[in-house]
């Protein structure tokens, strides 16, 4: 169950119990607010943003289904008023849209009523209240168009001015966000962004006034179905408040779980069942394992191996590499990892049984050329982390990690390949040599393509791998 602090009021900080995760929560304009924009690196301080920006982890946004739904019918252009209301009475002259010099521009060239306080020139229609927006929306749907001008043009930050505007059915003259054409419907606003004078956005206004088919063709979206549903589809994360969004948001983080940005959800476990070949005992999911004598593959199984019928992960038998190593391991799977316990190596009696590498081909990872990070297990602090090799590459959706136990060469040479040099006997106080591979889902808003930092979750693993706790368990009978 998910709870917030009854006395947590407007706080700007919030805090996720248990952990120290930090959020900078509002639904504020960011405009001359630093602390309300996003530092896309402040996550490495476990710091995260609850804003209007789509680029924070919990985004919030104006936008209601149930109080300001857009998939609305137009108005009639032969019984509207031929003109634009206005229905602002505060900040008239925002320093971050300079709506006064905008309203100029399109009251000199085409008829503006403005109930509201600024540059008020129309009275209200007796019994209607601007604070109230079932009268507002009354108002709107009266006129050709509306001038929702924001008090800013910072990215993503669209209010009720906009959304009542495309629900009362008329045609929005938008000033505001600098990518609001990747919120609302194709061809649904006249942006003033587009006009490099206000005077140009005057005359365009009057121009499509007009010509009905030219205001009609601001309406199209409203009956095209693609159009709708692509709305529906980006807003409909909105459905579910934000303390949900984020409990779900810290549960994903602190369990390894991968994160739907745009839809605010919880994606499914990426890693399936791991399975082992039934014939070879060689893992055949989440990954393809190999072993290979000097550089030549011994034993494989085939890609097109059937793998919904193939063993879950046991004490698997000894594998015979070729004719000059025998290998005793194990395979574990927990918590969407993959344990690879090498139990021990016999050589063959010949004194030159050759090189032996185990390679692990990655399915699920595009990682071009084969570009990695070297030994990322070094993020972590750990007095321990000089005595592990490891190896890490992702691409835009996922993330793979390999840890080793021991000091070894671990290479990345082609896409989606890891190879594992085994040389070295194992020594006397070794009773297993451990491989562990991690699959992540990558976090759309956090990680790079170019640059490494481990997830929280990571962090935990390569922690618990490197310095591991030793748990006894005795025999209660």
């Amino acid at each position: 169950p998910c709870q917030e602090e009854s006395n947590i009021g407007n706080s700007v900080r919030r805090k996720i119990d248990g952990t120290n995760w930090e959020f900078t929560v509002s639904n504020e304009d960011p405009f001359n607010k630093d602390k309300l924009k996003v530092e896309p690196t402040d996550y490495r301080k476990d710091h995260y943003y609850s804003t209007v920006s789509f680029k924070s982890s919990i985004p919030l946004s104006h936008f209601s289904f149930d109080t300001l739904d857009i998939r609305t019918h137009a108005i009639e252009y032969d019984t509207a008023t031929d003109g634009a209301s206005y229905l602002i009475s505060e900040k008239c002259k925002s320093g971050g849209s300079r709506r006064d010099k905008w309203f100029g521009g399109v009251r000199d060239n085409y008829p503006v009523m403005s109930f509201g306080g600024c540059d008020h020139n129309a009275d209200l229609p007796e019994g209607l209240n601007l604070n109230k927006q079932e009268d507002r929306l009354q108002l709107l749907k009266k006129h050709r168009f509306n001038l929702a001008f924001e008090t800013s043009k910072e990215k993503d930050y669209i209010t009720d001015i906009v959304w009542e505007a495309l629900q009362a059915g008329t045609v929005p003259i938008v000033l505001g966000a600098q990518n609001i054409k990747d919120h609302v419907p194709k061809n649904s606003i006249i942006l003033a962004n587009d006009f490099q004078y206000p005077d140009a956005l005057g005359k365009y206004v009057k121009k499509v006034a007009e010509d009905k088919a030219l205001w009609e063709s601001y309406h199209a979206w409203r009956t095209d179905p693609n159009e709708i549903q692509a709305f529906t589809e980006r807003y409909n994360f909105v459905k579910t408040n934000p303390t949900c969004r984020m409990c779900r948001w810290a549960y994903a983080k602190k369990n390894g779980f991968g994160w739907n940005h745009a839809k605010q959800e919880i994606l499914p476990e990426k890693v399936g069942t791991v399975c082992l070949d039934s014939d070879k005992q060689l893992i055949v999911r989440p990954f393809v394992e190999t072993w290979n004598v000097d550089a030549t593959v011994t034993d494989k199984v085939s890609e097109t191996t059937d793998t919904d019928n193939c063993n879950s992960p046991v004490d698997s038998s000894p594998i015979q590499v070729g004719t000059s190593h025998t290998v005793h391991r194990s395979v574990v799977e927990h918590d969407g990892i993959t344990d690879m316990l090498i139990h021990g190596i016999d050589p063959s009696d010949s004194d030159d049984s050759g090189k032996l590498v185990l390679r692990l081909k990655m399915q699920q990872v595009e990682n071009v050329e084969g570009s990695h990070f070297q030994n990322p297990h070094k993020l972590v602090r750990s007095e321990r982390s000089s005595a592990a090799s490891s190896i890490a590459m992702q691409d835009e959706n996922t993330r793979i990690t390999v840890l080793v136990n021991w000091v070894t060469t671990i290479s990345c040479p082609e896409e989606g390949i890891v190879d594992i040099s085994m040389d070295g006997a194992m020594q006397e106080d070794e009773s297993s040599r451990q491989i562990r591979v991690i699959v992540e889902d990558v976090s759309a808003i956090e990680q790079k393509l170019t640059e490494f930092y481990p997830s929280t979750f990571l962090q935990k693993i390569i922690q618990d791998f490197v310095e591991p706790v030793l748990l006894f368990y005795m025999d209660s009978r």
